[in-house]
């Protein structure tokens, strides 16, 4: 159980602001209490969640938390004292914003642990009226392993289970006592032509409109709550559906990411599509579409064969709609095609405007996104003109209706069968038939683009995640700190494996560069280690864990990597280094910005988008600097310093060499420099290692390759054919992938 006071009127954080303090105090406590509940979570999984909440209250973001780790939670308000025993132990959070895990609870007192800022919980004996009043208890239990996984993510975005069975069921009843209550105006109509009218009863009259007048009013009520339960509803799932895509982005397996990035961005267009039209008035047509029955029941009632006219038109109309709904759905799905193609150029363009600029390639890329452009406006327009005739033979056939009803009436009229007021009536009830066809003719011209949508979504959110599928494996090797064990990888499923059979340990300490031609794997090889590509088979380890199996949160805090691009976002220096985590306060990023000679910046220095506002270099040290900050056992580097200048260059080498000697290294490069750095050396070509051995033994090698007295060069020829294989083994490792 999660307990939350209410506290007394605070002014509210700034949206941005990250309770940091607060939110590690917390996870450390809810760490404590589902240890104690049998569900252990890891500390950094909880303060994660946490920090990902954007709720700014306490009990709203442990809720979405807990949510986020696998726990369902309903929210409850009860005094403390009033607390069953069997609900102990519980999660509550004082007046002042103090949290406390209560353990035991008495008459008197309470038993209860509390976190101070190292994040050591110590429990005391305190008396309950220092607890004691109102407060809202958040009930949470472990959700089924499926609503975690792959169907869980599917079951979100499914209407019916959107919806669960209670609210259909009144949305159901508000539909029936909404469409009975609309035939009180046609019957209004008709008693007035037939009663009213002929014996001028103005009491009766009044009678009658204050009665519909009700009548309406409650059809109104009844349709607003209809709409009200649907929003409600998607509005959770809502949530839920916008976390699992963003999730779904992150963690997606690299076995299945196959998809341009244009195409992943338009998912979310797809969702909110999708949302949209399900949240529509279109979607309650669908309920109401059964009562036309109903209408031409009464009509039948009242007026006889007029009934015939909107019996005949519910065929016409849904015929119509069927019959081009294949034609629809095609262009639907080209429009799509074709968004999602502009979608990746566009993309593509952006991210380099630069080097467009400047490389020729403007004619090309302005013709490429000319002629998708014509493309998709051909197939929206193809699908939006074929909606349009749906609607305009639905709009023709509703029109013709009403005059169909007033021309048969007629004749029953004149051999006296109905009455006038029965016409009337008539041509009201079947102008109430004929709207929720109209309606579901509407829907069904956008149902197409909305079908498309949410098959893109569905198999979008399909995709297998990293970590969902485990193996039980275990480290060959319980010494080493990297152990890679059989290991097969091809980066797509079409194309041959890069890896096949690859097996390495690394040792606690030891300094490894890698080295190798272009192409050879080495940039995969440590995405292998860090967990961003899965092996088909095999297994890798770090630490003597299943690198799958290592939560996302404790990642940086057990692998260290640095990127060959770096990567920076929108927002201040200190943010970019720290990651708004908990535990990296001002003090631990200004250090590893010093380190790596970037301490003479503010930490409220403004970052431009991907660093756009900094040099090469400044970039390079900035992701260094990310990576040291959380003090990692092991550290993976790809090109750390290519574009730094040779004075930089050799402070971050001082700086690991003295302060991180004691870590475990993997450098991908090319320079003397970190090659210094390193005890081992691995050379890597076409995705096996074909050499191992120590810095001192590659030295020798690219000692004896630079010199070979014996050779005389007698003519150019001989010259290029001996010069050929007299390259610097260095300067071959600079041939990185």
């Amino acid at each position: 159980m999660i307990f939350d006071r209410k506290a007394k009127a605070v002014t509210p954080p700034e949206k941005d602001a990250k309770p940091v303090g607060e939110i590690a105090t917390h996870a450390t406590l809810l760490s404590r209490l589902l240890a104690d509940l049998g569900a252990p979570i890891a500390q950094d999984v909880i303060g994660e969640a946490l920090a990902a909440s954007p709720a700014d209250e306490t009990f709203e973001r442990a809720q979405d938390a807990l949510s986020k780790i696998g726990f369902q939670a309903q929210t409850h308000n009860i005094p403390i004292a009033d607390l069953p025993r069997h609900c102990v132990p519980a999660f509550v959070v004082d007046d002042t914003g103090n949290a406390v895990i209560l353990h035991e609870l008495t008459d008197e007192t309470a038993v209860i642990s509390r976190a101070d800022p190292d994040g050591h919980v110590g429990q005391e004996t305190v008396a309950l009226k220092t607890l004691n009043g109102a407060a809202r208890a958040l009930w949470f239990y472990p959700e089924d392993a499926d609503d975690r996984g792959v169907q869980g993510r599917l079951s979100a975005i499914n209407p019916i289970k959107t919806l669960g069975g209670q609210r259909v069921a009144w949305i159901l009843v508000a539909a029936f006592l909404s469409n009975v209550l609309g035939i009180a105006t046609s019957l209004f109509v008709m008693v007035v032509y037939d009663r009213v009218l002929p014996n001028k009863a103005l009491e009766s009259l009044y009678a009658l409109a204050i009665g519909v007048a009700i009548a309406v009013l409650f059809d109104t009520v009844l349709r607003n709550a209809r709409s009200a339960i649907v929003e409600a509803a998607t509005e959770r799932a809502d949530r839920r559906v916008t976390e699992d895509i963003f999730d779904q982005f992150v963690s997606a397996s690299s076995r299945n990411s196959d998809r341009k990035i244009g195409q992943l961005a338009s998912v979310v267009r797809d969702y909110e599509h999708y949302r949209d039209f399900m949240t529509s008035a279109a979607v309650l047509a669908f309920v109401d579409l059964p009562f036309v029955f109903v209408f031409v029941y009464v009509i039948w009632h009242i007026a006889g064969a007029v009934a015939i006219v909107p019996l005949v038109a519910v065929p016409v109309v849904i015929g119509g709609v069927m019959l081009a709904q294949p034609i629809v759905t095609r262009s639907s799905k080209d429009a799509s095609r074709v968004a999602q193609t502009r979608q990746s150029l566009l993309v593509e363009v952006l991210s380099g405007l630069e080097p467009l600029r400047v490389s020729g390639a403007y004619s090309l890329l302005k013709r490429r996104f000319l002629s998708q452009a014509g493309q998709q406006r051909v197939a929206t327009t193809r699908a939006r003109d074929l909606s349009s005739v749906v609607g305009a033979m639905i709009s023709v056939v509703q029109q013709s209706v009403q005059v169909a009803v007033i021309v048969i009436g007629f004749h029953l009229f004149v051999s006296q069968q109905i009455t006038m007021g029965a016409i009337m009536g008539s041509v009201i009830l079947s102008g109430r038939a004929m709207g929720p066809l109209s309606r579901v003719g509407q829907a069904m011209g956008r149902i197409s683009s909305v079908r498309v949508a949410y098959r893109n979504l569905h198999e979008f959110l399909s995709t297998q995640r990293m970590g969902e599928v485990a193996h039980a494996t275990t480290a060959t090797n319980t010494r080493a700190v990297i152990d890679v064990s059989n290991v097969t990888y091809r980066p797509q499923s079409e194309m041959p494996a890069l890896f096949s059979g690859l097996s390495v340990t690394i040792n606690a300490g030891e300094k490894v560069a890698i080295l190798g031609r272009t192409g050879s794997g080495k940039t995969t090889f440590l995405r292998l280690l860090n967990g961003l590509c899965e092996p088909e088979t095999g297994a890798v380890f770090v630490g003597g864990q299943a690198v799958a199996a290592i939560p996302r949160a404790r990642i940086p805090h057990q692998i260290g990597t640095v990127f060959q691009m770096p990567w920076l976002f929108a927002g201040s220096l200190f943010d970019n280094v720290s990651m708004a985590h908990e535990r990296l306060d001002e003090a631990v990023v200004t250090q590893a910005l010093a380190a790596v000679g970037m301490g003479s910046f503010p930490l409220d220095y403004q970052v431009a988008e991907q660093g756009a506002n900094l040099s090469g270099g400044q970039k390079q040290a900035i992701s260094v600097a990310r990576a040291l900050a959380f003090d990692p056992p092991v550290l993976l580097m790809d090109e750390p310093t290519s574009a730094m200048d040779a004075q930089l260059e050799a402070r971050i080498v001082t700086y690991l060499r003295t302060k991180k000697a004691n870590r475990t290294m993997m450098i991908v490069t090319h320079k003397a420099a970190l090659i210094g750095l390193c005890d081992r050396v691995l050379i890597m070509d076409q995705g096996r290692i074909v050499e191992d051995m120590s810095v001192a033994e590659y030295r020798k090698k690219t000692a004896k390759a630079d010199v070979n007295p014996t050779e005389k060069p007698r003519a150019p020829r001989t010259i290029t054919r001996k010069l050929g294989p007299l390259k610097r083994p260095s300067q071959k490792a600079g041939n990185t992938q």
